[in-house]
């Protein structure tokens, strides 16, 4: 498998809003970012940037060209056509897709970095805290700073007829709303193909989500 070289540091410059709403377009101002040295792509195609803009809950993101966008509906109806969409939440605002091809044969599913928001917590006192059965056999960290907004977070993990989930909660209470931005990894237990297949690197895969993470932020 080949190994996947991501810069993980993301030094975004001023970038105009888009006029339009929800949509994912590319920056109207060149970027400084962290670009991979080596692209995770089969072809060696290189990476592009583009950014996801939502005026609805006043945010954006950036992503490189090897994930995939989806947005409600599609991800409420597992509308995920010929990607393995298994990494985002049902529940999600917005998802961004890994693109998987460069770990076929290993035990790698799914990754995805999933924005949501969460009605049912109404105050910021119970947005600073994770409920224990969200966050499985995991546990909170420390709090981490993304553009300016202190997000809580914490690291869990949930598994199943060979199946294992593991992920990064990133969380804050902003415009009255409790907002989480998650990163999901979606594995299988080598074990259960003939031959055993090889372990991805996780801490890899760990980098790429890292760099949509932490380009959130708010746009008001």
């Amino acid at each position: 498998m080949k190994k996947i070289l991501v810069g993980v540091a993301f030094l975004l410059l001023a970038v105009g809003c888009s006029k339009n709403a929800n949509q994912a377009t590319a920056p109207s101002v060149p970027l400084k970012v962290g670009i991979p040295t080596t692209t995770p792509t089969s072809t060696g195609t290189p990476l592009t940037l583009s950014v996801y803009n939502n005026s609805q809950y006043n945010y954006k993101v950036f992503f490189t060209s090897n994930f995939t966008l989806f947005t409600q509906p599609q991800i409420a109806a597992y509308n995920f056509g010929a990607i393995d969409g298994s990494a985002c939440d049902r529940a999600a605002n917005s998802c961004f897709v890994l693109d998987k091809t460069p770990y076929i044969n290993t035990n790698f599913d799914s990754a995805a970095v999933s924005v949501m928001f969460l009605p049912d917590i109404k105050t910021a006192a119970a947005c600073a805290v994770f409920d224990p059965n969200e966050i499985a056999s995991g546990k909170q960290g420390p709090a981490q700073n993304i553009n300016g907004v202190t997000f809580i977070t914490a690291i869990g993990s949930d598994a199943g007829a060979g199946n294992f989930y593991n992920t990064q909660y990133n969380r804050t209470w902003y415009g009255n709303m409790c907002l989480e931005v998650n990163g999901i990894i979606h594995s299988t237990d080598p074990g259960v193909y003939d031959p055993p297949r090889p372990e991805f690197d996780q801490n890899a895969v760990w980098q790429q989500l890292n760099i949509i993470i932490n380009s959130f932020r708010f746009t008001k």
